[in-house]
């Protein structure tokens, strides 16, 4: 059975929330997700990346490095307003062969 758009509220009043509540952040670019109830929210910097971060209080512990072939980037999850919450944060300066090399832990995609 195919999905109804009205399954999608609750990502999309979260959303809606997130503009009223963190407005002043940087502009990401967001994604609200039809096969299960998310938003995802992609940034452009690691410190836009951080904004968010420490704005929705996600603790940095939980902040992932994922590293492939010519893409590294942060990631992390949360739930706001009850909706999954999925950031990440692109724009690094590393490549995964430095990242591998530094012993770093790395979550390979």
């Amino acid at each position: 059975m195919q999905k109804q758009l009205t399954e999608q509220a609750p990502a999309v009043t979260a959303l809606a929330a997130l503009v009223e509540t963190f407005g002043h952040l940087p502009a990401p670019y967001i994604v609200v997700h039809t096969a299960l109830t998310a938003v995802e929210i992609q940034l452009n910097t690691p410190q836009e990346f951080e904004a968010w971060r420490s704005a929705l209080g996600v603790a940095p512990a939980v902040v992932t490095l994922h590293a492939y072939s010519g893409a590294t980037w942060l990631a992390a999850e949360t739930r706001f307003r009850g909706v999954a919450l999925k950031l990440s944060g692109h724009g690094l300066n590393v490549t995964a062969e430095q990242v591998v090399g530094s012993g770093s832990a790395a979550v390979a995609a």
